[in-house]
């Protein structure tokens, strides 16, 4: 019997994983950080539920790295880039993997991922995932050497994953200011190269869980976590944080910062560098100057910024008016906050790709202007 649903159980997810990693060190993919990229992506929006939700233009930002005034329907990237996933998919498993117990597969007209599981029809609950491994190194011999530089070159480098900080506050509103330092310090880690960082929206399906962190390390597929809480007043913070190694519960580095309020680029500034330092990451010149800066000097425009990313993340037609709101704020307070007018631009464009603008014309051409900023 063949399983084809959206929830899983952990025994499912942990072979989905593991099929995973089986198809990204296959020929079709090993050489293409693009298409790992785009099906890892793909997976994990499936995985937690979003699979329904995914636009071209997310996805043209977030994995192929284009410019807030990305728009899809003119510039066909993503639609190629995923018949072409869809294509090396289809390659593998009319290959070696034939006789995988778990397909993978992108349908023709969406980003949603389908994911089918063969398991024995007297216990239609349970996933029987087979040693992959073993049947990786029975069928790929042949094509063994692309793939095992890649994987050699993903092995040197520390992976981690920055999991959301938990807002310590007296003050449940405060819950954007603990989500914004973990974003910023997901940006500031994934601009060193020495570094493969875990992207937002799989670090921060993990939010509020409870799981232990070597079971999260293990389904994420990283050698280090961060994790950390804030606390903060009007005129205080304290941020405390450490860098894990889950699977031999070993802590390498932690740290607590108590600043006035005013100091928050400093705590973030010496948390990522406390980090690469404690991974012994070796930054370049340009990687030394840009690390923890954030664009601005202005701590109003700063907060701004980060009271706008969390209406943004929701997706919804109400939360991007209101990340609206305070993008425009951010870009009034410094007109030269190039993060500000980055967001704004996102922001305008997503509604005008959404038809959720009242005047469509006008949020394109503002979408357009800052992102020319």
């Amino acid at each position: 019997m063949e399983k084809r649903r959206t929830g899983w159980s952990e025994s499912d997810r942990q072979a989905i994983q593991e099929q995973l990693s089986r198809i990204l060190a296959s020929p079709q993919f090993a050489l293409s950080d693009r298409r790992q990229r785009f099906l890892r992506y793909l997976l994990d929006e499936t995985l937690a539920g979003h699979g329904p939700q995914l636009k071209g233009y997310t996805i043209g930002l977030e994995v192929l790295g284009k410019a807030p005034s990305f728009d899809p329907n003119i510039d066909p990237a993503v639609r190629v880039e995923a018949g072409r996933l869809r294509d090396k998919l289809r390659e593998f498993y009319e290959g070696a993997g034939r006789e995988d117990p778990i397909h993978i597969e992108l349908p023709k007209g969406s980003y949603a991922l389908e994911v089918h599981i063969r398991g024995e029809r007297s216990k239609p609950e349970a996933a029987r995932p087979v040693d992959l491994t073993r049947i990786a190194g029975e069928r790929l011999e042949a094509g063994k050497s692309a793939a095992a530089q890649a994987s050699s070159h993903r092995t040197e480098t520390p992976s981690l994953a920055v999991l959301p900080f938990v807002n310590r506050s007296s003050e449940p509103d405060q819950e954007y200011f603990a989500d914004g330092l973990t974003d910023n310090l997901i940006t500031d880690l994934s601009k060193v190269s020495g570094l493969f960082v875990i992207a937002r929206h799989t670090s921060f399906a993990y939010k509020a869980t409870q799981r232990p962190l070597a079971e999260i390390s293990r389904d994420i597929g990283v050698r280090y976590l961060v994790e950390g809480s804030v606390r903060r007043s009007r005129e205080h913070i304290r941020v405390s944080a450490s860098l894990v190694d889950p699977l031999s519960d070993h802590c390498l580095w932690a740290d607590r910062y108590d600043r006035d309020a005013s100091d928050v680029f400093g705590v973030q500034d010496e948390l990522s560098r406390s980090i690469v330092e404690a991974l012994r990451v070796r930054l370049t010149p340009l990687e030394t100057d840009r690390l923890g800066y954030t664009g601005t000097g202005s701590a109003e425009a700063h907060d701004a910024v980060l009271r706008g990313l969390e209406h943004f993340w929701k997706y919804t037609e109400s939360s991007c008016t209101e990340a609206e709101r305070h993008f425009r704020r951010a870009v009034e307070c410094d007109p030269h906050y190039a993060a500000a007018h980055a967001w704004l631009a996102r922001t305008c464009l997503f509604q005008f790709s959404m038809n959720w603008a009242s005047d469509l014309e006008a949020a394109l051409e503002t979408g357009v202007g800052h992102a020319r900023r």
